[in-house]
Protein backbone atom coordinates (compact mmCIF):
# COMPACT_ATOMS: atom_id res chain seq x y z
CA UNK A 1 0.00 0.00 0.00
CA UNK A 2 1.62 4.03 -0.87
CA UNK A 3 0.94 6.34 1.81
CA UNK A 4 0.63 9.77 1.05
CA UNK A 5 3.56 10.68 3.00
CA UNK A 6 4.11 14.55 4.58
CA UNK A 7 6.16 15.64 7.48
CA UNK A 8 2.40 16.11 9.68
CA UNK A 9 1.72 12.46 9.26
CA UNK A 10 5.39 11.41 10.34
CA UNK A 11 4.93 13.09 13.94
CA UNK A 12 1.42 11.44 14.06
CA UNK A 13 3.11 8.09 13.39
CA UNK A 14 6.11 8.75 15.95
CA UNK A 15 3.17 9.42 18.41
CA UNK A 16 0.34 7.24 17.37
CA UNK A 17 0.07 3.70 16.23
CA UNK A 18 -1.16 2.73 12.94
CA UNK A 19 -4.14 1.02 14.17
CA UNK A 20 -5.57 4.53 14.89
CA UNK A 21 -4.76 6.66 12.01
CA UNK A 22 -8.76 7.60 11.24
CA UNK A 23 -8.62 7.71 7.23
CA UNK A 24 -6.80 4.43 6.94
CA UNK A 25 -9.55 2.67 9.08
CA UNK A 26 -12.57 4.80 8.22
CA UNK A 27 -13.35 6.44 11.43
CA UNK A 28 -14.70 9.83 11.82
CA UNK A 29 -17.85 8.50 9.77
CA UNK A 30 -16.90 6.10 7.37
CA UNK A 31 -17.36 3.09 9.97
CA UNK A 32 -18.76 0.05 9.03
CA UNK A 33 -22.92 -0.08 8.48
CA UNK A 34 -22.23 4.03 8.10
CA UNK A 35 -24.15 5.52 4.68
CA UNK A 36 -21.20 6.10 1.88
CA UNK A 37 -21.18 10.09 0.76
CA UNK A 38 -22.65 11.09 -2.81
CA UNK A 39 -20.40 12.32 -5.18
CA UNK A 40 -20.29 13.96 -8.58
CA UNK A 41 -17.12 12.79 -10.68
CA UNK A 42 -16.32 13.24 -14.49
CA UNK A 43 -15.79 10.32 -16.55
CA UNK A 44 -13.29 9.65 -19.59
CA UNK A 45 -15.69 10.87 -21.73
CA UNK A 46 -16.60 13.96 -19.76
CA UNK A 47 -19.76 13.24 -18.48
CA UNK A 48 -20.98 13.60 -14.98
CA UNK A 49 -21.46 10.50 -12.99
CA UNK A 50 -22.69 10.10 -9.40
CA UNK A 51 -22.59 7.44 -6.79
CA UNK A 52 -26.36 7.39 -6.16
CA UNK A 53 -26.81 6.83 -10.14
CA UNK A 54 -25.73 3.30 -9.04
CA UNK A 55 -27.40 2.60 -6.13
CA UNK A 56 -29.31 -0.82 -6.40
CA UNK A 57 -26.13 -2.34 -6.67
CA UNK A 58 -23.55 -4.14 -4.41
CA UNK A 59 -20.70 -1.27 -5.57
CA UNK A 60 -16.56 -1.43 -4.72
CA UNK A 61 -15.62 2.37 -4.66
CA UNK A 62 -12.36 1.87 -5.51
CA UNK A 63 -9.56 4.80 -5.19
CA UNK A 64 -6.33 4.54 -7.07
CA UNK A 65 -3.23 5.42 -9.50
CA UNK A 66 -1.81 4.39 -12.45
CA UNK A 67 1.31 4.68 -10.82
CA UNK A 68 0.57 2.73 -7.81
CA UNK A 69 1.91 -0.82 -8.10
CA UNK A 70 -0.57 -2.40 -5.17
CA UNK A 71 -3.40 -0.73 -6.95
CA UNK A 72 -2.35 -2.68 -10.19
CA UNK A 73 -1.83 -5.85 -8.88
CA UNK A 74 -5.57 -5.93 -7.06
CA UNK A 75 -6.85 -4.56 -10.23
CA UNK A 76 -5.52 -7.53 -11.72
CA UNK A 77 -6.80 -9.81 -9.55
CA UNK A 78 -10.51 -8.32 -9.79
CA UNK A 79 -9.98 -9.59 -13.37
CA UNK A 80 -11.18 -12.77 -12.95
CA UNK A 81 -13.83 -11.78 -9.92
CA UNK A 82 -15.55 -8.86 -12.19
CA UNK A 83 -17.38 -10.79 -15.11
CA UNK A 84 -18.64 -13.48 -12.58
CA UNK A 85 -20.70 -11.22 -10.44
CA UNK A 86 -21.14 -8.18 -12.47
CA UNK A 87 -24.08 -10.05 -14.49
CA UNK A 88 -25.79 -10.30 -10.95
CA UNK A 89 -25.33 -6.68 -9.90
CA UNK A 90 -21.97 -6.29 -8.82
CA UNK A 91 -20.02 -3.03 -9.80
CA UNK A 92 -16.81 -0.98 -9.37
CA UNK A 93 -16.60 2.62 -9.27
CA UNK A 94 -12.77 3.25 -9.87
CA UNK A 95 -11.70 6.69 -8.49
CA UNK A 96 -8.44 8.04 -9.89
CA UNK A 97 -5.51 10.43 -8.00
CA UNK A 98 -3.77 10.47 -11.63
CA UNK A 99 -3.17 14.15 -12.48
CA UNK A 100 -3.15 13.34 -16.40
CA UNK A 101 -5.64 11.65 -18.35
CA UNK A 102 -3.09 9.91 -21.29
CA UNK A 103 -1.27 7.75 -17.73
CA UNK A 104 -4.56 6.57 -16.45
CA UNK A 105 -5.87 5.56 -20.26
CA UNK A 106 -2.60 3.50 -20.56
CA UNK A 107 -3.08 1.37 -17.56
CA UNK A 108 -6.27 1.13 -18.16
CA UNK A 109 -5.29 -0.80 -21.59
CA UNK A 110 -2.23 -2.25 -20.13
CA UNK A 111 -4.31 -4.18 -17.16
CA UNK A 112 -7.12 -4.91 -19.90
CA UNK A 113 -9.69 -3.57 -16.99
CA UNK A 114 -13.08 -4.37 -18.30
CA UNK A 115 -15.65 -2.29 -16.18
CA UNK A 116 -16.02 1.07 -17.42
CA UNK A 117 -16.55 3.21 -14.49
CA UNK A 118 -13.73 5.58 -14.16
CA UNK A 119 -13.53 8.61 -12.93
CA UNK A 120 -11.78 11.81 -11.68
CA UNK A 121 -11.44 15.41 -11.51
CA UNK A 122 -7.61 15.17 -11.72
CA UNK A 123 -6.54 16.62 -8.75
CA UNK A 124 -4.60 13.84 -6.95
CA UNK A 125 -4.76 14.50 -3.11
CA UNK A 126 -5.96 17.78 -3.75
CA UNK A 127 -9.27 16.37 -4.37
CA UNK A 128 -11.90 16.86 -2.45
CA UNK A 129 -13.63 13.42 -2.69
CA UNK A 130 -9.94 12.42 -0.56
CA UNK A 131 -10.90 14.34 2.07
CA UNK A 132 -14.68 13.28 2.20
CA UNK A 133 -13.80 9.37 1.74
CA UNK A 134 -11.21 9.96 4.08
CA UNK A 135 -7.56 8.54 1.73
CA UNK A 136 -4.27 8.83 2.89
CA UNK A 137 -3.07 5.49 1.03
CA UNK A 138 -3.87 3.62 -2.40
CA UNK A 139 -5.47 1.73 -2.52
CA UNK A 140 -8.31 2.58 -0.98
CA UNK A 141 -12.01 1.04 -1.02
CA UNK A 142 -15.27 0.63 0.00
CA UNK A 143 -17.46 -2.05 -0.74
CA UNK A 144 -21.18 -1.09 -0.48
CA UNK A 145 -24.70 -2.90 -0.39
CA UNK A 146 -27.53 -1.96 -2.36
CA UNK A 147 -28.37 0.59 -0.11
CA UNK A 148 -25.46 2.58 -0.21
CA UNK A 149 -24.18 0.79 3.44
CA UNK A 150 -20.10 0.21 4.02
CA UNK A 151 -19.97 -3.58 4.25
CA UNK A 152 -16.06 -3.47 4.13
CA UNK A 153 -13.43 -1.23 4.05
CA UNK A 154 -9.81 -1.91 2.58
CA UNK A 155 -11.45 -5.56 1.98
CA UNK A 156 -8.74 -7.95 -0.02
CA UNK A 157 -9.92 -9.85 -3.13
CA UNK A 158 -10.51 -12.61 -1.46
CA UNK A 159 -12.85 -11.15 0.99
CA UNK A 160 -14.50 -9.50 -1.71
CA UNK A 161 -15.66 -12.48 -3.88
CA UNK A 162 -16.97 -14.12 -0.10
CA UNK A 163 -18.99 -11.38 0.02
CA UNK A 164 -20.26 -10.64 -3.13
CA UNK A 165 -21.38 -14.60 -2.82
CA UNK A 166 -22.94 -13.96 -0.01
CA UNK A 167 -24.81 -10.75 -1.05
CA UNK A 168 -25.60 -12.15 -4.43
CA UNK A 169 -25.73 -16.13 -4.03
CA UNK A 170 -27.24 -16.51 -1.21
CA UNK A 171 -29.54 -13.34 0.12
CA UNK A 172 -32.90 -13.36 -0.43
CA UNK A 173 -34.43 -10.48 -1.90
CA UNK A 174 -38.03 -9.41 -3.27
CA UNK A 175 -38.10 -7.56 -5.78
CA UNK A 176 -39.15 -5.14 -7.27
CA UNK A 177 -40.73 -3.38 -4.67
CA UNK A 178 -43.38 -1.38 -7.02
CA UNK A 179 -45.13 -3.45 -9.56
CA UNK A 180 -48.63 -3.41 -10.77
CA UNK A 181 -48.59 -7.15 -11.63
CA UNK A 182 -45.30 -9.59 -10.02
CA UNK A 183 -42.83 -9.26 -7.56
CA UNK A 184 -40.48 -11.70 -7.61
CA UNK A 185 -38.13 -13.09 -5.14
CA UNK A 186 -34.68 -14.31 -5.85
CA UNK A 187 -35.22 -17.72 -3.82
CA UNK A 188 -38.39 -19.21 -3.50
CA UNK A 189 -39.73 -18.32 -0.33
CA UNK A 190 -42.62 -18.70 2.18
CA UNK A 191 -44.25 -15.19 2.56
CA UNK A 192 -47.29 -13.27 4.21
CA UNK A 193 -48.71 -9.93 2.71
CA UNK A 194 -50.21 -7.48 5.31
CA UNK A 195 -52.23 -4.22 4.93
CA UNK A 196 -49.93 -1.62 7.01
CA UNK A 197 -52.41 -2.11 9.63
CA UNK A 198 -50.91 -5.01 9.84
CA UNK A 199 -54.56 -7.04 8.49
CA UNK A 200 -53.19 -10.25 6.21
CA UNK A 201 -54.26 -10.08 2.81
CA UNK A 202 -52.57 -13.25 1.42
CA UNK A 203 -49.95 -15.62 2.14
CA UNK A 204 -48.18 -18.52 -0.03
CA UNK A 205 -44.82 -20.02 -1.03
CA UNK A 206 -43.43 -19.46 -4.46
CA UNK A 207 -40.46 -17.41 -6.57
CA UNK A 208 -43.39 -15.07 -7.46
CA UNK A 209 -46.61 -12.96 -6.38
CA UNK A 210 -48.88 -11.95 -8.97
CA UNK A 211 -50.64 -8.68 -8.01
CA UNK A 212 -53.10 -8.27 -10.22
CA UNK A 213 -55.98 -8.94 -8.04
CA UNK A 214 -54.68 -6.61 -4.96
CA UNK A 215 -56.32 -3.34 -4.52
CA UNK A 216 -53.92 -0.26 -5.70
CA UNK A 217 -52.20 0.49 -2.48
CA UNK A 218 -48.80 -0.26 0.00
CA UNK A 219 -48.98 -3.30 2.02
CA UNK A 220 -46.03 -5.11 3.95
CA UNK A 221 -44.06 -8.21 2.75
CA UNK A 222 -43.07 -11.00 4.95
CA UNK A 223 -40.45 -13.16 3.99
CA UNK A 224 -37.45 -15.14 5.43
CA UNK A 225 -37.28 -13.08 8.14
CA UNK A 226 -37.51 -9.83 6.43
CA UNK A 227 -39.83 -7.10 5.64
CA UNK A 228 -40.22 -5.14 2.89
CA UNK A 229 -42.58 -2.38 2.08
CA UNK A 230 -44.19 -2.94 -1.03
CA UNK A 231 -46.47 -1.14 -3.36
CA UNK A 232 -49.50 -2.27 -5.71
CA UNK A 233 -49.81 0.63 -8.60
CA UNK A 234 -52.08 1.26 -11.49
CA UNK A 235 -50.97 -1.42 -14.56
CA UNK A 236 -50.02 0.74 -17.51
CA UNK A 237 -48.68 -1.68 -19.94
CA UNK A 238 -49.52 -4.92 -21.42
CA UNK A 239 -47.07 -7.75 -22.00
CA UNK A 240 -47.41 -7.62 -25.77
CA UNK A 241 -46.48 -4.00 -25.19
CA UNK A 242 -42.79 -5.05 -23.77
CA UNK A 243 -41.37 -7.98 -25.80
CA UNK A 244 -37.66 -9.46 -27.23
CA UNK A 245 -37.20 -8.05 -31.12
CA UNK A 246 -34.13 -10.35 -31.03
CA UNK A 247 -31.20 -11.74 -28.75
CA UNK A 248 -29.92 -8.87 -27.60
CA UNK A 249 -33.04 -6.21 -27.61
CA UNK A 250 -36.26 -5.92 -25.25
CA UNK A 251 -38.61 -3.09 -26.64
CA UNK A 252 -41.24 -0.87 -25.54
CA UNK A 253 -44.03 0.60 -27.75
CA UNK A 254 -43.69 3.89 -25.63
CA UNK A 255 -40.36 6.24 -24.16
CA UNK A 256 -40.36 5.39 -20.68
CA UNK A 257 -38.27 4.63 -17.12
CA UNK A 258 -36.72 1.52 -17.19
CA UNK A 259 -35.22 -1.16 -14.60
CA UNK A 260 -33.28 -4.37 -15.07
CA UNK A 261 -33.38 -6.99 -12.51
CA UNK A 262 -30.59 -9.59 -12.44
CA UNK A 263 -31.36 -13.05 -10.94
CA UNK A 264 -30.23 -12.02 -7.58
CA UNK A 265 -32.84 -9.32 -7.45
CA UNK A 266 -30.53 -6.46 -7.82
CA UNK A 267 -30.54 -3.49 -10.42
CA UNK A 268 -28.12 -3.86 -13.30
CA UNK A 269 -29.53 -1.48 -15.66
CA UNK A 270 -31.84 1.50 -15.71
CA UNK A 271 -32.69 4.44 -18.13
CA UNK A 272 -35.18 6.05 -20.36
CA UNK A 273 -36.03 4.86 -23.60
CA UNK A 274 -37.93 2.75 -26.07
CA UNK A 275 -35.80 -0.39 -25.83
CA UNK A 276 -33.05 -1.89 -23.75
CA UNK A 277 -30.26 -3.56 -25.08
CA UNK A 278 -28.73 -6.52 -23.28
CA UNK A 279 -26.26 -6.98 -25.50
CA UNK A 280 -23.08 -6.76 -22.46
CA UNK A 281 -24.98 -9.26 -20.48
CA UNK A 282 -24.64 -12.97 -20.68
CA UNK A 283 -27.46 -15.61 -21.37
CA UNK A 284 -29.90 -15.98 -18.87
CA UNK A 285 -32.60 -14.76 -17.02
CA UNK A 286 -33.60 -11.53 -16.44
CA UNK A 287 -36.24 -9.12 -14.82
CA UNK A 288 -37.86 -5.76 -16.93
CA UNK A 289 -39.68 -3.26 -15.20
CA UNK A 290 -41.59 -1.03 -17.40
CA UNK A 291 -43.70 2.19 -15.25
CA UNK A 292 -44.00 -0.50 -12.44
CA UNK A 293 -45.02 -3.62 -15.21
CA UNK A 294 -42.49 -6.48 -14.77
CA UNK A 295 -41.73 -9.02 -17.17
CA UNK A 296 -39.47 -12.17 -17.35
CA UNK A 297 -36.93 -12.12 -20.59
CA UNK A 298 -35.09 -14.52 -21.41
CA UNK A 299 -31.46 -14.57 -23.49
Amino acid sequence: MLRKVSTFLIIIIFFTSASTIPNRFGMNGLALGSSAPDFNLTDLNGHSVSLSSHKGKIILVDFWASWCGPCREMNEDMLDVYPKYHPLGFEIVSISLDKKKEKLLEAIEEIQIPWKLHLSDWKEWESPIVKTYQVDALPTSYLLNENGSIIAINPAVYDIEKLLKKYLLNTSRAFPLSSSNYIYFSKSSAYQIKTMDDKEVFKGKDSFINLEKFEVGNYNLFYDGKVDAIKKTKPKYILENIRMTDENHVFFTIESDFEVFSSSGLVIKRGKGISINLKDLPKGDYYVSVNDYVTKVSK
